[in-house]
């Protein structure tokens, strides 16, 4: 793969990033998996269910949030993630914009017994990889939409080139 964009919980010296957003995860549960009300929900009342964990195929990726005492479902995408979750077969951080509609619905409670997580989105290459024409051009597109410095461009961004090359 020559370009990708994706959340980055850590990061791989052989990867170079450019952070061009950040995305709220909060936790998120269906009602009926919910052993109290929402508010007094702790960590040891999570545990007695399932987290859903998307594994990452990068074996030296570190699995980040995990609850150790809670039984695991692994899987390989987001949208499988959200099937369980909404089914009640177990909790886990999914971003914003794939369920707030349901948390606005009552499908999903986002419990905040686990704090708040976000995330940097990145725009990435491989290291010391020069990119090919539609590669540059969709960096091209970033550059000119936020600049070589995108925090003078969307305060909300800590636009950071990693890695050393641009």
């Amino acid at each position: 793969m020559d370009i990708a964009i994706f959340a980055a919980p850590s990061r791989s010296p052989f990867i170079d990033y450019r952070e061009i957003t950040q995305m709220r995860f909060p936790l998120v549960v269906a009602p009926e998996l919910l052993d109290r009300p929402a508010p007094d929900m702790n960590k040891e009342d999570l545990a007695r269910h399932p987290q859903v964990v998307v594994k990452s195929t990068d074996e030296k990726s570190p699995d980040v949030g995990l609850l150790q005492q809670a039984p695991k479902w692994f899987v390989t995408d987001m949208s499988t993630k959200k099937v369980l979750v909404l089914a009640g077969l177990g909790w886990g951080r999914l971003p914003d914009h794939m369920m707030a509609a349901d948390i606005a619905r009552g499908a999903l409670v986002d419990l905040e017994v686990m704090g708040d997580v976000t995330l940097p989105i990145c725009l990435t290459k491989r290291a010391g990889f020069n990119l090919g024409v539609v590669g540059q051009r969709i960096r091209s597109h970033f550059r000119s939409r936020f600049g070589d410095d995108p925090v003078t461009k969307n305060p909300a961004v800590q636009g950071v080139y990693y890695g050393g090359k641009t």
